[in-house]
């Protein structure tokens, strides 16, 4: 067990399948976003859903918008996750 991490690294380096698909050891961020200056200047946003039971006002998603300045964290419920409804939540909610 001590030498597990090490184990499977060499383990990696001799597969074929994983030098084969391996490009570069140098790894980035997977969405790097600018450095936020300033409220809602740098937002993020993601859905969670769909949601059971629906709603009584037919919502069954939440658009979640974060502030990265102020580490906001806005949920609102959506009937759909289309981009005109995101939209018309972003202006209303952040703008």
């Amino acid at each position: 067990m001590p030498t597990m991490l090490e184990d499977i690294k060499e383990y990696c380096k001799a597969c074929d399948v994983c030098t084969a698909n391996t490009k570069s050891n140098l790894r980035a961020y997977l969405f790097p976003h600018d450095l936020a200056t300033a409220d809602f200047r740098v937002i993020g946003i993601d859905f969670l859903g769909p949601i059971s039971p629906i709603s009584p006002k037919d919502n069954n998603f939440f658009c979640v918008i974060t502030d990265y300045f102020i580490e906001l964290v806005i949920p609102v419920a959506l009937p759909d996750q289309t981009s005109q409804t995101t939209a018309e939540c972003i202006y209303k909610e952040v703008v």
